[in-house]
Order: C-alpha cells, then structure tokens, then sequence
C-alpha cells in the first residue's frame, strides 16, 4: 500500500503529464540494457561462428589442394 501511496504523492507533487514521462523513460531504459545485452551476446557468438568457418574454409583449402596434387599425379601417370 505504501508503494501506491508513493507513486500518488509523486504524480501530485509534479503532475501527471511528468510522472508518465518519467515511467516512459524508465521504460525505455530497461529496453535499451536488454538490447544492448542482447546484441552483445549476438555479436559474441557471431564472432566465434566466423572464426569456426574461417578455420573450415582453410581445412578445405588444404583438402583441395591435396586433391589437385593426386589427380596431377594420375593425369601424369595417364600421359
């Protein structure tokens, strides 16, 4: 009961039009730090999916150019 009895003081004391600008600001604060907590983690994991394909694109460079070495041989041996 004390609580409501704060938010009426408060909303008297500077008005209604203030008090909701208030609240609306508080808002939009808690929205903004959980963004902000999110995107961070996005781009946290993100970062680690393009290290991941990174070190996958130079296994596979490495695979083909095993590949290439092997069926020079063959065409050589073919010839």
């Amino acid at each position: 009961m004390k609580q409501i009895e704060k938010w009426i003081n408060f909303i008297n004391s500077v008005g209604f039009p203030i008090a909701c600008c208030c609240a609306l600001g508080f808002v939009l604060w808690q929205m903004w730090k959980h963004v902000k907590t999110t995107c961070d983690k996005l781009t946290e994991t993100n970062a680690e999916l393009t290290y991941t394909n990174k070190e996958l694109v130079k296994t596979n460079s490495n695979l083909v150019s095993s590949i290439n070495v092997k069926l020079d041989k063959l065409i050589e041996k073919i010839k």
